[in-house]
């Protein structure tokens, strides 16, 4: 009788080892959200909605820069009645005998980060269809390189954003046109690393006349004589808005924000910082609706200029609460300092206004401060001198005080304090 009590409780040992409870989560979700249904049905004709419903929930965030509708119309609305189905509601009058092109961009994406596989182009008619078609064909600077996909963009005279493809093929053909001027421009990414190149990838821009009918020839070629171009701007938050040119910018002139609505209010812009082919801009708080961004004057390093160049973006509506960060220094924090008059440059996540960057040199041996000078500042890099020589073979630290704050009175995040070595030339 006690054997079998004990053969038992063994088996049920034995068999709760072998029912292990399974790991929490789960494989990772990398399957692309796709359009299941669109109303009304491309070509149809439209009302004052357009509903739009895909196979996953979808991140609502990613609506504001991945939903393009052409031609603009400002009086518009989302709504979500469930995380997969889009409603666009129109709320003003619709032009007469008018094609409207919604463009669904690779920016919008599901709640786990998956955008779709590629861009969607629908279109609709307010009236009368238009039957504009602009057809043509890539030639090649480069045979090796024919057969490489093509991002085909398409713009209004003005460079309003209309639509997108990648082509695949040597030719193209884009249907049910509004009969207008357009501007075509097409890249091809040789180094296929999802960004354009200057002077490596494949570029070309064209002009398609007010015709029924318009037949291309797209040469594409690595190009030095075209001028900059704004491709997208970018909002982060009420306050701050990343623009992207085509290429590296060696300078410009000046930056407008206009609200898009009938009051064309002005925002104030009171930074506008320039890295490579980024401008980050901090301006005055804006509210709901689209803004209309006016780059001025842009020069490339071949001298090539843009006049001004535009394109409009929706305002993200959300308060700044990412906290700056200190990315590093130049010379490197540990580094030897060859000059006792060095030249000591920070950089920062984003742009620190003046005033709001504080910094103090201190003599590790002593605790003593040395005066600093602000050689340049009020943007996310700041390039700082001593005042008066610093001693040979001391040690130095760069501290970057707790009140440092970004523009939004963000307190300073992470690394707070670089150090050096001076050792003179003649004494290395």
């Amino acid at each position: 009788m006690n054997r079998a009590i004990s053969l038992a409780l063994l088996f049920l040992i034995v068999s709760a080892c072998g029912h292990r409870k399974a790991p929490s989560g789960g494989p990772r979700d990398t399957v692309a959200p796709e359009v299941l249904d669109v109303q009304p049905a491309p070509l149809d004709s439209l009302g004052n909605r357009i509903t739009v419903v895909f196979s996953k929930p979808i991140d609502r965030n990613s609506a504001l820069t991945g939903i393009k509708l052409y031609p603009l119309v400002l009086d518009r609305k989302l709504r979500w009645p469930d995380s997969q189905t889009m409603i666009i509601e129109l709320r003003e009058e619709l032009a007469e005998d008018t094609n409207y092109t919604l463009w669904l961009g690779r920016e919008l994406k599901d709640t786990h980060g998956n955008a779709l596989p590629e861009p969607e182009v629908f279109v609709f008619r307010h009236g009368k269809l238009q039957q504009g078609r602009i057809a043509g064909a890539f030639d090649w600077e480069n045979p090796e390189l024919a057969g490489l996909p093509v991002q085909l963009d398409l713009f209004s005279a003005d460079t309003t954003f209309i639509a997108s493809w990648v082509v695949n093929e040597a030719t193209f053909a884009l249907e049910h046109l509004n009969i207008e001027p357009h501007l075509l421009r097409a890249w091809a990414d040789v180094a296929d690393d999802g960004r354009y190149q200057y002077g490596n990838d494949l570029r070309v821009e064209a002009l398609a006349p007010a015709e029924q009918r318009v037949s291309l020839r797209l040469e594409m070629a690595v190009e030095d004589t075209l001028p900059p171009t704004l491709k997208r701007a970018v909002p982060h938050s009420e306050r701050q808005v990343s623009l992207e040119a085509s290429e590296p910018l060696v300078g410009f002139a000046s930056v407008e924000v206009i609200s898009a609505d009938s009051l064309s209010a002005p925002q104030e812009v009171t930074h506008a910082v320039l890295h490579d082919t980024e401008i980050q801009l901090l301006l005055s708080p804006m509210i709901e609706g689209r803004y209309l961004v006016k780059l001025h004057g842009a020069r490339d390093s071949r001298g090539n200029r843009t006049a001004t160049d535009s394109l409009f973006f929706d305002a993200l509506v959300l308060p700044d609460t990412l906290r700056p960060e200190a990315l590093g220094s130049s010379p490197r924090s540990g580094a030897v300092l060859t000059e006792v008059l060095p030249a000591l440059t920070v950089r920062f996540s984003e742009i620190i206004p003046a005033g709001n960057a504080l910094f103090r040199l201190v003599h590790d041996e002593s605790g003593r401060e040395v005066s600093l000078d602000v050689l340049s500042g009020d943007s996310d890099i700041y390039m700082l001198q001593p005042s008066a020589p610093l001693k040979p073979y001391a040690t130095y630290r760069l501290e970057l005080d707790q009140a440092t704050t970004d523009a939004a009175g963000n307190p300073l995040d992470g690394l707070r304090e670089f150090r050096w070595i001076v050792v003179p030339p003649q004494e290395q």
